[in-house]
Order: C-alpha cells, then sequence, then structure tokens
C-alpha cells in the first residue's frame, strides 16, 4: 500500500482563469482573509510579487495588478473533477484543501496508474501537479514539495530516513504529532460546503502541533533538519519534549501514525433551515421541508449520487431535538423523492407524540389533549387545541415552538456504476492469481469502453459503516453448467425455459446482467438472467449468442 500526495498550489490561478477569462496574461493574485498574497501569477511575479506579501505592498510592484479573495466553496467545487478523477484508482481519497488531495494506492500496476491520474489532473486542472509517494502521508506530502512538476518522486520503501534528512524542522509545523488530550475520534475533514464530515465522523480530536516556541527551544538545541532529530539522544529529545519528541523522531524515520481518510466522494448530505421566531405552521414547515429536498437533491445531483436513507431532525427552542430515519425503498436524487420521505417521517413522529409515545420520553412532544390544556394552564396560557392525527402541523407550542429542521441524506453512492470487487466476487470462478487478475481487467475493461471509465465506482462507496454493503444479487448455493432450451418475448427476456422434458414457466426476472471473458484469444460476452419461477424457485441462466446454459440453483 502506497500513499500518494497531489499538490497543484496554482490551483485558484487555474479557477479564476476559467471564471474570468480577461485574466489571461495578465498580472494578478490571489489573497487570503488576511490580506496577505497566497499565490500570484507569474505576470505578477515577473515585477516582484511573491507569496506572503501584504497586498498593499504588492500594488506598490505592480501597480496593474489584480487582486482575487480566495473563494474557498467555489475552488471546492472545482476540485471535484480532479478528486472524482482520484477515486477511479482508489478507495481512499482524502482532499485536505483545493489545492492538496492524499490517496492511497494499491494493487498491480501502481506507477502506470500513477502517471495517467497525473496526467489527467493536469489536463482537468491547466495547472502544474506536483507528486509525491512514499509509505507515510509526512513523507508522500514532503515528496510532492520536492517534485518540480515534470515527474513523481517516488520515496522506496525503507530509504526515508535518508530522504528526510535535510527536511527542515517547520516542514512539521502543519503536520499533527501527538494528541494533546485522550479520547478518539477522526480530524476534521477538509470542509466542503454543503456537505459533513464524510463517513460519521466523531468530535475531531486535540492534536499538538509544534508551535513556534517548539521551533525555537529545538533551534537552541542544535535541532534544525529531522536528521538533526536523529542525532540527539532519543531520552534527551523525550524529556524536553514528552510525546511530541517522540512522534517527532518517528516522523524522521518516515513513520506515521495518521492514515489516510476516505472521505470522498461525500457519504453524507444535509441542509437545515432555522427561524427564531419559530415554524409556527403548515406551509411554514412544508416550504422549509421543501427547500432542503431541493437542497440536497441538488446537490447529489451535481455529484451524480443517489441516497439510499433519509433522517429528519426537529429541534425545538430549549435546545430538545428528535429524529426519525427511514431506508428508502430505492436510491433517490430527486427532490420530489426526498421531499415526501421528509412528510412521512414527520407525520410519523407526529402520530407517535398524538397517541403518546413520545410524551414521557421527550421534553418536546406533544401529549394528549387533557394532559397538553393542563400544562398550558399552570403556565399561565390559554389551552391550545391539538392537531389531528396525521396533520403536518408543527409539533410545540407558542412557548416552546419548533425552530429548526435539519434534513439528511445518507448511504450516497453512484447512482449507476459498477464496483470492480464485486466482479470478481465469486468463489466458484477461484483460480491462480494470474488468471483471477485477467478476468478482472477483461471486465474493468468491457465496462470501460461500453458505459466510460466514471460508471467504475471505489470500493468506498459500497461501505456503510465498517461492514460492506453488496448488492442485492446473491451467488445461488448449487452451480451447474447445463444446456437448456428457452422461449424469449420480444426483447430477449425468457418466459420459460425447458430443463429434463419439463417446461417452467418465469413469473419475475430479478435481475440480468453482462459478463465478458477471454476464451480461445477472443473476447467472449454473454448475458446472465437471475429469475424466479412461478413455483417460487430461484434459478440462473447465461445466454450466449443463440445458446443457453443454466448455470445455478437455489437449494
Amino acid at each position: 500500500m502506497w500513499i500518494v500526495c497531489y499538490r497543484i498550489p496554482d490551483f485558484g490561478l487555474a479557477c479564476e482563469r476559467k471564471r474570468r477569462p480577461e485574466l489571461q496574461g495578465q498580472p494578478f493574485a490571489i489573497v487570503g482573509a488576511d490580506d496577505t498574497v497566497l499565490t500570484a501569477s507569474p505576470e505578477a511575479t515577473e515585477h516582484g510579487v511573491r507569496s506572503g506579501m501584504a497586498a498593499a505592498a504588492a500594488r506598490l510592484f505592480c501597480e496593474a495588478l489584480t487582486i482575487a479573495p480566495y473563494d474557498l466553496p467555489a475552488y471546492n467545487e472545482m476540485a471535484e473533477a480532479i478528486w472524482n478523477r482520484i477515486v477511479l484508482d482508489s478507495s481512499f481519497v482524502e482532499p485536505l484543501s483545493p489545492e492538496e488531495c492524499l490517496a492511497v494506492f494499491s494493487g498491480p500496476g501502481i506507477m502506470d496508474r500513477l502517471h495517467e491520474s497525473v496526467a489527467d489532473i493536469r489536463r482537468i486542472a491547466d495547472a502544474t501537479v506536483h507528486t509525491g509517494m512514499a509509505k507515510s502521508r509526512f513523507t508522500a506530502r514532503i515528496a510532492a514539495l520536492r517534485d518540480p512538476g515534470n515527474s513523481p518522486v517516488v520515496v522506496r520503501a525503507g530509504s526515508e530516513t535518508d530522504f528526510l534528512k535535510t527536511c527542515s524542522i517547520e516542514a512539521v509545523t502543519d503536520h499533527p504529532i501527538a494528541r494533546k488530550s485522550g479520547g478518539r475520534g477522526s480530524a476534521e475533514p477538509y470542509g466542503h460546503q454543503g456537505h459533513s464530515g464524510g463517513r460519521g465522523s466523531a468530535e475531531p480530536p486535540l492534536r499538538a502541533y509544534l508551535d513556534s516556541a517548539d521551533i525555537e527551544r529545538l533551534n537552541r538545541l542544535g535541532i534544525h533538519t529531522l536528521g538533526d532529530v536523529l542525532a540527539i539522544d532519543e531520552t534527551d529529545l523525550h524529556r524536553q519534549f514528552r510525546e511530541k519528541g517522540f512522534q517527532l523522531r518517528r516522523l524522521a524515520q518516515g513513520l506515521d501514525r495518521n492514515p489516510v481518510r476516505a472521505l470522498w466522494p461525500p457519504t453524507v448530505a444535509e441542509h437545515r433551515l432555522r427561524n427564531e421566531e419559530g415554524i409556527e405552521n403548515e406551509a411554514m414547515l412544508d416550504s422549509a421541508l421543501r427547500i432542503c429536498a431541493e437542497r440536497i437533491s441538488a446537490d447529489l445531483q451535481r455529484l451524480g449520487r443517489q441516497c439510499r436513507r433519509i433522517t429528519l431532525t426537529l429541534i425545538l427552542e430549549n435546545g430538545a431535538k428528535h429524529s426519525e430515519t427511514e431506508q428508502l425503498r430505492k436510491p433517490a436524487d430527486q427532490a420530489d423523492s426526498l421531499l415526501q420521505a421528509a412528510r412521512r417521517l414527520y407525520r410519523r413522529y407526529m402520530d407517535a407524540a398524538l397517541s403518546g409515545g413520545r410524551g414521557s420520553a421527550e421534553p418536546h412532544a406533544q401529549e394528549a389533549p387533557d394532559h397538553a390544556t393542563q400544562r398550558n394552564k399552570v403556565a399561565g396560557h390559554a389551552a391550545e387545541p391539538v392537531p389531528d392525527n396525521g396533520t403536518m402541523s408543527p409539533v410545540g407550542n407558542s412557548f416552546n415552538p419548533l425552530v429548526e429542521i435539519a434534513l439528511r441524506a445518507s448511504d450516497i453512492g453512484l447512482s449507476d456504476s459498477i464496483q470492480p470487487v464485486l466482479i470478481d466476487d465469486n468463489e466458484y470462478l477461484r483460480g491462480l492469481p494470474h488468471e483471477r487478475k485477467e478476468r478482472l481487467d477483461t471486465a474493468i475493461q468491457l465496462v470501460k469502453e461500453r458505459f466510460g471509465a466514471d460508471r467504475i465506482a471505489p470500493a468506498s462507496n459500497q461501505r456503510f459503516g465498517s461492514r460492506p454493503f453488496r448488492l442485492w444479487t446473491y451467488p445461488l448455493t448449487r452451480r451447474l453448467n447445463e444446456a437448456i432450451e428457452v422461449v424469449t418475448d420480444q426483447q430477449g427476456n425468457p418466459v420459460r425455459y425447458g430443463r429434463s422434458g419439463t417446461w417452467r414457466e418465469v413469473r419475475l426476472i430479478q435481475n440480468r446482467w453482462s459478463e465478458a471473458e477471454w476464451r480461445m484469444g477472443k473476447l467472449e460476452e454473454r448475458m446472465v438472467f437471475r429469475i424466479e419461477e412461478i413455483s417460487a424457485g430461484l434459478v440462473e441462466m447465461q445466454r450466449h449468442g443463440d445458446r443457453w446454459r443454466l448455470t445455478a440453483v437455489a437449494d
């Protein structure tokens, strides 16, 4: 397993050129929130404009300089095309910023795949790509910094110490090297607008970084590079810096405990609306649900993905909250489908609340009419009528209204894709490694040629938590290879088949797909049908040309 770091320091410049074609050939710079130059175009650097320079000083060097603010949401959106390309080669993609991304590479042909991905990203970004590959994320990031932009820098296993010995201590300042406190969790995601943190991220842990005081202390000890860290006695380093010293020494050896996290593509899309004065009536509630559904639908369709689970969260003014979740019957990305699911979740909650199912456990739930009347009398308010069962009237009351709703779509995956792992997921076809690789490569090549490379989904898209999310097509237990007669309809689907002199009627075609493999030096393609008989039996049959064969049945 290798970790690859892609760096595009001029990505912001490329984005601005695409948004504003008039900047082509003109000196311009991108500045941060503190009005400091983050990056400058080649035309600006010719006049002496440099990164880290104040914008006012940069204008003194170049009077025609155009200043553009750093637009993180826009750059993140433009960087999605790059992250989607990396996903084709890796199931673990962690965007750190629009300019930098980490990925895990494994399997055969890593170098060929790496060079192909760099060429594609260079074409997509229209900018120079600096790439590094190593066994740890820290070493890979340093390698990317040393890539001049013409060829990836690869740090071979075992050579990390020699490679990092000239690395300055300042390069470690943005890398977490120790925990400030106990507790577990994943660090904060890259901050893409509109999505929450990847796979159910918990609270971000507190991590310790080398600060300016640490750098000054290290310099007083004569430590300026990672090579100097290994030269000093380990006991002295630990006595001076404790856990930081231990982790600093491990980084100097090329050891890194921080894995690459699967943060792209996102598996959660969420939108929330809040009204401090309260959501008072049915029209306001339905309008809020519709807006949330439309925003989530726009995000899903822009990413080319669908969700399989919807969660509605209601929050009252006193902070009490309640959530309802529904597993969708089929993946959805349309606003109408998401809105209908949200309405069902609200009605489900209201039915339970009005029947008293939520009254004792939830402080914000509606109680039965007599309980609500008594509560309002005690509070000094006139009794409010309780809505009928099944209505869309908001939960809460005049002194504790519903103020916020959140709609969350999860279990997100590509809307139309094939997972390479599933193509080779048949224990009955296992053979020698080179035979399995040949079958898998053939199937993937067929999918790419017929449907496009973007229809290959990484394993991360098919996972939920720690359990693999597999297709609803399970291998049948009894394998056969028997010639049969089949009668088909006009679309070529089987309607009945004959076996051992007996004809059986097809009640339902559960699934159909195409398979391919090399036979006798040529590519052979066949259609596979999973069908249910009238007698409720389940069988699998294949068609190759005009020939049909029964390949599996359920015991």
